[in-house]
């Protein structure tokens, strides 16, 4: 047990091993990354060609990187890697190479899915923050992201909703998954203490409505007049 905290040192990291996270690939070198702007029509340029990127994606100062996988360009989001687009690299010069996914603005429905979403976690800076990093960090499955978020939602209890989320801003988790393993660890830690306090016997004793016992009038005047019960 430790001295300090009063904890047994490998059960919190029984705990706190369901929200380790792997380490990172490190297989792309700084010096083989190539970054390009992204444009206001969300497009980037490429060797000659511009290439689509799903509506929405555009924003002021915001860059992608280039990975060329045999014939295919990935464009990546420049924070954390993930795939915002696959195209097929042209041969040739001057083209617009499209998806024509990316010519549908989800932006609006997802702003209303947000403030949803918003609303269901009480409108709290915690709960702005975290709905605006999701859909700024996983993009291309923002909706996916809170669709899961919304079914977390439905399927557990307030108090372990917001401890959640208290750890997830706290640890920069900004993940529909993230927050629903959180939510399911904190309702198991709650339901084990629950089962405790019914396994005891004080517990019970406090838990039950207390009557008390009814006297006689008689009995109360005696106590007054130095009388004994």
């Amino acid at each position: 047990m430790h001295g300090i905290t009063k904890k047994v040192p490998a059960e919190v990291f029984e705990q706190e091993r369901l929200f380790l996270k792997p380490v990172p690939s490190t297989k792309r070198t700084i010096e083989n990354i190539v970054t390009r702007d992204i444009h206001k029509n969300n497009t980037i340029f490429y060797k000659g060609n511009r290439y689509t990127l799903p509506l929405g994606t555009y924003r002021p100062g915001r860059k992608v990187s280039l990975d060329v996988e045999g014939e295919i360009l990935k464009i990546r989001d420049e924070f954390d890697g993930y795939i915002i687009a696959e195209h097929k690299i042209s041969k040739n010069k001057g083209e617009l190479v499209q998806n024509n996914h990316h010519k549908r603005d989800i932006s609006q429905k997802l702003d209303s899915i947000q403030d949803s979403l918003l609303k269901a976690l009480g409108a709290s800076e915690n709960a702005h923050v975290f709905l605006t990093q999701v859909r700024r960090l996983k993009t291309r499955y923002a909706r996916d992201h809170f669709s899961l978020i919304e079914k977390t939602l439905n399927e557990h209890t307030g108090i372990v909703i917001d401890k959640a989320l208290n750890y997830c801003i706290l640890n920069s988790l900004f993940s529909a998954v993230e927050f629903r393993n959180a939510v399911e660890h904190f309702e198991a830690c709650l339901e084990k203490e629950l089962e405790e306090m019914s396994n005891n016997p004080k517990t019970v004793v406090l838990k039950t409505t207390v009557t008390t016992k009814k006297r006689p009038l008689s009995e109360y005047e005696r106590v007054v007049k130095g009388g004994d019960f």
